[in-house]
């Protein structure tokens, strides 16, 4: 009896460990499995919100113009607990390679303070970085699988407000 609950206890642990153990993989929007990758990486964006000199913030609500499925987003735009910011990268730390400094982005936020941002405003943020892959269905393997072929995609995420720095306080 001793014997059977040890190696019940024994199997126990062990199907718990296995449980703990992280899955190497995770599926893409198009429903592909393939190999995670994880940034762990806390980064210090520094961006300035509005890409455009004479661009005027739309306060929290998208703007801007659509001509057959094609147009331009302005400023910041918020659904679902999620908002969008965006501006032109001032740096990073560290850097970053899939954005350079002075170029477009747009990072994802939860943090509702920054629905408050106004164009020209310098934001200081934490981010993380997001893989998101865009892939596609390759050539049939022999054992009936089907290889993926993956785009790279990174992005900032999860961006909560450090500070703002207004232009327009600095200039006065």
């Amino acid at each position: 009896m001793k014997k059977y609950m040890f190696f019940m206890i024994v199997v126990l642990i062990a199907v718990l460990f296995v449980g703990c153990v992280p899955d190497p993989t995770m599926n893409s929007d198009q429903g592909f499995k393939i190999v995670k990758k994880v940034d762990e990486q806390v980064y210090n964006v520094r961006m300035r919100v509005g890409f455009f000199e004479d661009y005027q913030n739309s306060y929290s609500t998208l703007s801007g113009a659509s001509l057959d499925g094609f147009g331009m987003l302005s400023g910041v735009s918020w659904t679902e607990g999620k908002g969008l910011i965006r501006g032109s990268l001032l740096s990073s730390s560290p850097e970053v390679s899939f954005v350079h400094r002075s170029q477009p982005l747009v990072v994802k936020t939860t943090d509702t303070k920054l629905k408050l941002v106004i164009s020209g405003d310098v934001l200081n943020l934490y981010c993380t970085v997001d893989y998101e892959p865009v892939c596609q269905q390759g050539e049939r393997l022999d054992d009936g699988t089907y290889a993926t072929i993956c785009e790279e995609t990174w992005e900032f995420d999860y961006c909560r407000l450090k500070e703002i720095e207004s232009e327009k306080e600095e200039t006065q």
